[in-house]
């Protein structure tokens, strides 16, 4: 089985349908930082939480880094028994998530 990991920023609206995607598909999604529910993966640089502003610029600087992607959200599919990475997109792609909620 397979597992998203799934980055958002506040006001996205390809955020909000990727997660009603995901959701409609009761595909197992991970939205908190290594399951600490009080770290959500939503990336919010002008946030008032000086922890979460510092968070989410180290967070897009890396995400950007690692995956060349500068659209949101960034849905990373891992495999649950190898804890592999399979697939990496940013941006609203319902056929990948589909695809990938399938195989599940």
């Amino acid at each position: 089985s397979y597992h998203f990991v799934l980055y958002t920023k506040p006001h996205c609206m390809a955020c909000k349908m990727t997660h009603n995607v995901l959701q409609s598909l009761h595909a197992n999604v991970v939205e908190n930082y290594h399951g600490n529910p009080k770290e959500t993966n939503l990336i919010d640089i002008d946030s008032n939480n000086a922890h979460k502003a510092a968070w989410s610029k180290h967070k897009i600087n890396s995400l950007i880094k690692k995956t060349g992607l500068h659209q949101m959200p960034i849905v990373k599919v891992y495999n649950d028994q190898t804890q592999q990475l399979v697939d990496t997109w940013g941006g609203f792609q319902p056929d990948k998530i589909k695809k990938w909620a399938k195989m599940d």
